[in-house]
């Protein structure tokens, strides 16, 4: 299943169904897609206000709470702080029950790549 994005100005929405094959040996899902998750929607809370660079994620810090099994999880992120080149934005992960499982916080640099010509975006 692909996850289902929802982006608003300041804020990113990312909603996704757990798939077994990433879990680690102890049944559970691994810490690189807390890591995705967190990151992404930090990121595109970050590039929601960002109009002419594309941006890259220059440091990210996750905290990990539970584990998380087969589940559908959402991921919210809004943007911290901006200055002229770096902004600072969080994530929360939450499992089907409302429980979090994971927190982040990133920063963003524009990157020279003007928006219109980052490749995919």
């Amino acid at each position: 299943m692909l996850p289902e994005i929802e982006i608003f100005p300041s804020r990113a929405i990312i909603k996704m169904k757990t798939d077994p094959k990433f879990f680690h040996a102890g049944n559970s899902l691994h810490g690189s897609i807390y890591f995705k998750m967190l990151d992404d929607a930090s990121y595109f809370a970050a590039q929601s206000i960002v109009s002419d660079f594309f941006i890259l994620t220059s440091n990210y810090n996750v905290h990990l709470y539970r584990p998380i099994g087969e589940d559908e999880l959402t991921a919210e992120g809004e943007v911290v702080s901006m200055s002229k080149s770096i902004v600072t934005a969080s994530s929360k992960l939450y499992n089907s029950s409302g429980k979090l499982c994971a927190s982040g916080t990133g920063a963003f640099a524009k990157s020279s790549i003007p928006i219109d010509q980052a490749k995919g975006y």
